[in-house]
Order: C-alpha cells, then structure tokens, then sequence
C-alpha cells in the first residue's frame, strides 16, 4: 500500500514541471465546455451511459470556453468596478503534474450528477431588467445564500460573476442547495422575453447543486493571520485533524474527486472550510476537507506571492469551473471587492468545530474567538 503524504496547509510549492512544449498534446484533454456538457447529460438520460474519462470523449469546445486565446484576448481588461485585477495571460496547458487527471476526475464527477434547470424570478424590480437582458447562453453565474433577506431568509439570489443582482431561485426550490454549500456556480439556459410587446426579460438556469463548488476564499484582512490553524494549533493536534479529515474523504480530493501526485505517493492537501456570517462579522470554521494541491492553489490565489502557483491556482479555476479568462477575471475582482469590504470591520472567528474535535484554542486564537 502506498504511504499516503499529507502537506502542510501553508505548503511549499510542489514540483510544477512546465509543460509548455507539450501543449497541444496536453491541453487537448481539457477541451470540456459547457455544450459538451449539455450533450453529455442529454445522452446520458436517453441511453444511461456510464461515466467514462474525458479524453473518451470527441473534442468541441465552445468558442469562449476552455481554449487557446491570442495574446490581446489573454489580455483583455476586467471592465466594471472595484479593485481590478492585473489581466495577466493564463497558461493554455495544465502546469502541474497532476492537473489533467484532477480535472479529468471533476468531468467524471459531473457526468453522475444531473443539472437542473429552472426559471429565474424577481427578475422585474431593482433595476435587473438590463443586467437580464445582457445576459448570454452558457454565461456564468453565481448563487448565493442571502439570510438577511426581510421576506424570506432562506432565500437564494443570483448573480453574475462580478456580484451584479439578477433574480432569486424559486422559493420552493431552495432546498435543493445543501446546506453546506454557501454559494453554487452555474450557467445561463435561455434567455429571452415573451411575445407582448411589454414582457418582461427573463432566463432560466443550469446548475448542479450537489457538486462541490471550487470557490476563493473573501477573507477579512484582520483574520489572514490566524485562519491557517496549522500555524496556532499543537503540531499533534493538525495532524489528528489532516489524518481524520484524509482518511473521511478516502484520500480524495473533495472538489475534484480524483488524487494528485508527487513522486510516487498521493498528495491531498487539507483545508479549512469557512462560512461568513455578515449580520454578526464571523467567520465560521465548517469542517477541514481534503483537497488536491491545484485546488488549494485556488484558495490562496489572491494571497499567494508565488507567480508559478498564483499561475496553477488561476487555471485549475478555469478549467474546473469550465469559465473563459474574463470571467476567472471577473470573478477574482468580486472576490476581491468582498474581502476589501469585510476588512474594513473587525471580524471574529467562531471556532466552535475545533473545541468539538477536543482541541484547545491557543491564546492568539482564542483572543479573536466569539
């Protein structure tokens, strides 16, 4: 049996080699796009096909999808406001040893989970007419848990990447957001409006919300310090909680569902799960989860001062979630947007899942705890 290797959370960076002269052989095994998709599911449903590796499938990726760019498209500017982004060009082939059979396995994952589809509403009031009349088949979009909604607390909105309001998901359909899933990514069906001459525009949705979402941390300025437990906690301590969450996800990544390697051992990288609660300022530790090291690229992607992982951390976004560049931009100046905005007050952690593990709070923790 082979020795399963857990890595700090605040890792050094592992080997990347670069794969830049195999590019085209490489990245030919990630043209999945979100018609692809679509076909997949439909085919799926009419013939119970089976899950089977990406690469089996016939290459079509859609045009603004997970494809090569020319260099002015790789650099086209993030349009809207808030903080910007540096429009840096991402790399066409995967950089890391292990990110072909990570997003091979995230394809796989879809495949076993249906999308759902349904209808947009609130569509008509705040001002949302023009955002949904702009909106595009397959254009990303986001929805979001809003508890402090007056008319309905479990309500989910909708928006696009860069937090614009679109509608909500329909009241008695809410449910089908797991709890534990604070925000779910998904894809514009149809859009259009009816045939008076004063219908309103409306679209509906695709999503899939039982997949884990690969999403970037928005985390308060005055918490960075002390949201990487590993750094606070007994060395005995992380490491009974690396090893319980590891051996719960059977030593898979819970994004992808697949495994990355180094050498010849298994890698998962184990992360905290936060959940914001924007009425009291905390921020709630949910679980750790194990994680592949090109999605835990992804949650320090904002953070990171290494070029070549903030590098691994902007592709594995892109081709997990199946977006173009502009939207990884896009999404990235929300993140950004939200984490600027949470830092101007001061936050506080909840650390109630730790002490349940029966693990003592340090003092740097527990000066920060509610």
């Amino acid at each position: 049996m082979q020795q399963t290797v857990f890595s700090s959370h605040i890792c050094t960076q592992p080997r990347l080699p670069v794969y830049y002269a195999r590019c085209n052989v490489l990245y030919s095994a990630t043209k999945a796009c979100r018609g692809l998709s679509r076909r997949c599911d439909q085919a799926k449903s009419q013939h119970h096909l089976v899950s089977r590796p990406l690469s089996s499938y016939p290459a079509g990726p859609h045009p603004s999808r997970i494809s090569p760019r020319s260099s002015s498209q790789q650099t086209q500017a993030v349009s809207g406001p808030g903080v910007g982004l540096a429009a840096s060009p991402l790399p066409v082939a995967p950089p890391s040893d292990s990110a072909l059979p990570a997003i091979e396995a995230r394809r796989s994952l879809e495949i076993s989970h249906a999308r759902e589809v349904y209808r947009a509403v609130g569509v008509s009031f705040g001002g949302r007419q023009e955002a949904v009349a702009a909106l595009k088949v397959d254009e990303a979009i986001m929805l979001m848990r809003e508890p402090t909604n007056p008319a309905d607390p479990n309500a989910v909105q909708i928006l696009r990447l860069d937090g614009l309001p679109l509608g909500y998901l329909p009241r008695q359909t809410t449910d089908r957001i797991p709890s534990w899933q604070e925000l779910v990514f998904g894809t514009v069906e149809s859009v259009g409006r009816g045939s008076e001459a004063d219908s309103k525009w409306g679209f509906k949705l695709a999503i899939r919300p039982q997949m884990p979402t690969l999403a970037v941390d928005a985390i308060p300025s005055n918490l960075r310090p002390l949201v990487h437990l590993q750094q606070h906690l007994e060395r005995d301590d992380w490491e009974r909680i690396e090893r319980d969450a590891s051996r719960a996800g059977n030593f898979r990544c819970h994004i992808t569902g697949g495994k990355g390697t180094s050498g010849d051992a298994d890698v998962v990288h184990c992360h905290e799960v936060w959940a914001a609660d924007e009425a009291r300022k905390v921020l709630r530790l949910v679980c750790v989860l194990p994680i592949a090291p090109e999605v835990h690229a992804v949650k320090h992607v904002l953070t990171t001062q290494d070029k070549k992982w903030e590098e691994v951390g902007q592709w594995t976004l892109q081709a997990v979630n199946e977006w173009s560049m502009a939207e990884v931009w896009r999404y990235l100046d929300f993140v950004t947007r939200t984490a600027a905005a949470r830092s101007a007050e001061n936050w506080r952690l909840d650390l109630s899942w730790l002490e349940s593990q029966g693990i003592q709070l340090p003092a740097a923790l527990k000066a920060v705890s509610v």
